[in-house]
């Protein structure tokens, strides 16, 4: 899926990030929390499906978005809460 829409929006104080040794690149998020300040000042069209602008592989959906997806039985399509997400669920 091609999403061109990036959000920066990863709220760092409760986020648990781990950066490169430059700290300009995140290598991992072990506990992903996104900024609603933020979030909540963009319109709801707008905000459905992104990307995390500070960690682009992170694709975010909104559950209606999702409930739609799963409609039509999908294969090869995992979702994860935001809340329980971290780099490595996908290996789990």
């Amino acid at each position: 899926m091609h999403v061109w829409n990036r959000i920066p929006c990863l709220d760092t104080e409760n986020s648990e990030v781990e950066y490169s040794r430059s700290g300009n690149t995140i290598f991992g998020i072990e506990k992903l929390a996104l900024d609603e300040k933020v979030l909540e000042n963009i319109e709801f069209k707008q905000r459905q499906i992104f990307e995390l602008a500070e960690k682009p592989s992170v694709l975010l959906i909104h559950q209606s978005v999702k409930d739609k997806i799963l409609s039509v039985t999908p294969v090869g399509c995992r979702f994860f809460k935001a809340t329980e997400w971290n780099s490595d669920i996908v290996f789990d």
